[in-house]
């Protein structure tokens, strides 16, 4: 397989969000957020800053659905959803109420360990999904000479000393 990735500096994650709705366009984006912090392998879902927390609104009920981790040895995604997490109900707060570092914003912390993460949550029971990346690097850009296999996509996932191409199992 010849592969290759683009990476830059020491970076910590790459969070992707993404409405799992057929008719995207007319799906509101999620009031919460994978974030990263750049300068420890660190990632997390939090409620966003500004946006939809407006004075007036309803209170919004979060519940982490699902966290799987890429295993690269084993070619495949494992279970890492956290056992006994319920649902977090947050009361309506003007946007000046959340700074972009309070950590009373977040939901869930992902592992440190590195890895790829795939991170499904419901938010009034719309379902989103993220992904995390935690490593040392960053990959910028994934080009692969070929199409990916039947149920596979090409991407990119942490390793100890930086980041690795290539085709992942599409995840559960």
């Amino acid at each position: 397989m010849n592969a290759s990735a683009l990476c830059s500096g020491l970076f910590v994650g790459l969070a992707l969000l993404t409405s799992t709705s057929a008719a995207r366009a007319t799906t509101p984006e999620s009031g919460a957020v994978v974030e990263c912090d750049r300068k420890v392998p660190r990632c997390w879902i939090a409620v966003r800053a500004g946006g939809r927390d407006r004075p007036g609104r309803t209170a919004r009920t979060f519940l982490i659905r699902a966290v799987w981790r890429y295993v690269p040895e084993e070619r495949r995604w494992i279970d890492a959803t956290p056992k006994g997490a319920g649902p977090v109900t947050l009361p309506p707060v003007g946007a000046q109420a959340l700074g972009a570092s309070d950590r009373s914003r977040v939901l869930y912390d992902v592992p440190a360990t590195i890895g790829l993460y795939r991170l499904t949550w419901t938010e009034d029971d719309r379902r989103y999904v993220g992904e995390a990346f935690v490593g040392p690097m960053l990959c910028n850009d994934v080009t692969l000479r070929s199409p990916p296999p039947p149920g596979m996509y090409a991407g990119c996932w942490p390793t100890a000393r930086g980041a690795t191409a290539g085709y992942l199992p599409i995840p559960p």
